[in-house]
């Protein structure tokens, strides 16, 4: 049986925060754990694997010490009833796991935004933005500021879903779907429209519009994405889902979504990692980008096809 959720690992303390979400993941959709751990090469064999000379070899006291990390970790899971399986391999990082995830397409990846280097290696050009951006799997990801309960256990009780009324954002919805049924989750469907306050400072610059028609624009935004989020709701309510809620929000699109995950206890974010542009830019800069950086829970984020 294919692993159904893959957690790679670097030996941090961060990286292993993630251990409790993949476990109450497993449990709840009844599947194993694969834990990973991949060994970069040396510079010269990196050189030599880029040239398509060889592919690099991991020494046996590297392997023999990675494999008794993951032995270790494999603990964490002692008593839960998951089934935890373990695999060393020797590569580029983000390769690798994107790999295993090809493998497994229905697999949830879960790790850190960053790890055993810490604080200062962000999101950007890391193995966890590499892995978002090219990964076929939804990828659950932690800040080292996302919490769980006072003894340590992963506390997911209800997701903040973003959607901006394009079908792009809308592919989050199965994982929704999935994850809502498994862990019996509240679900918030959320819509963020522009505020009187944005309509006003884009007047400055581009139109001319009077303060009245600005103000009847924006409300008239919010009433059509509150009438979008309850069509949502119909759609989920047909898939057996009960606990939905909707919420319009007005002004920034981030810290609107950061704000409705920090007033939620035990909640996580699942979105999409672009919405109605369309566009395939990098992470950085986006609405996803800026969740994921300054937020203080989990995010699962899905790539769009």
């Amino acid at each position: 049986m294919a692993a159904g959720v893959i957690v790679p690992l670097d030996g941090s303390s961060l990286g292993e925060a993630v251990l409790p979400y993949a476990k109450r993941l497993a449990a709840a959709l009844k599947t194993d754990v694969m834990l990973v751990q991949v060994v970069e090469p040396t510079a010269k064999e990196l050189k030599q694997y880029a040239k398509g000379e060889k592919r690099p070899q991991l020494p046996e006291a590297g392997a023999r010490a990675a494999q008794a990390y993951l032995d270790k970790a494999v603990g964490h899971f002692k008593g839960s009833g998951v089934a935890v399986s373990t695999k060393v391999l020797t590569g580029i990082p983000a390769v690798e796991i994107i790999g295993l995830g090809e493998k497994s397409r229905h697999a949830i990846i879960v790790m850190p935004t960053h790890g055993r280097s810490g604080i200062r290696r962000w999101l950007l050009g890391s193995v966890a933005d590499k892995v978002i951006h090219y990964a076929v799997n939804p990828v659950l990801v932690m800040h080292p500021k996302a919490k769980g309960g006072p003894t340590g256990e992963a506390r997911l009780s209800a997701v903040i879903v973003p959607l901006d009324g394009s079908p792009v954002a809308e592919q989050s919805l199965p994982q929704v779907i999935r994850l809502a049924r498994a862990l019996d989750l509240r679900v918030t469907l959320l819509q963020v429209t522009p505020s009187l306050a944005d309509f006003t400072k884009w007047n400055a610059t581009y139109m001319s519009a009077p303060t009245t028609e600005l103000a009847a624009t924006a409300e008239d935004l919010a009433k059509d994405a509150a009438k979008y989020l309850a069509g949502i709701a119909s759609r989920l309510k047909t898939e057996g889902l009960r606990n939905i809620e909707t919420s319009v929000l007005q002004g920034d699109a981030a810290t609107a979504i950061l704000a409705a995950a920090e007033g939620s206890k035990g909640s996580f974010v699942a979105m999409t990692t672009r919405g109605r542009t369309g566009l395939t830019r990098t992470l950085l800069g986006s609405t996803a980008d800026r969740v994921v950086r300054h937020g203080g829970t989990p995010v699962l984020l899905v790539r769009p096809k």
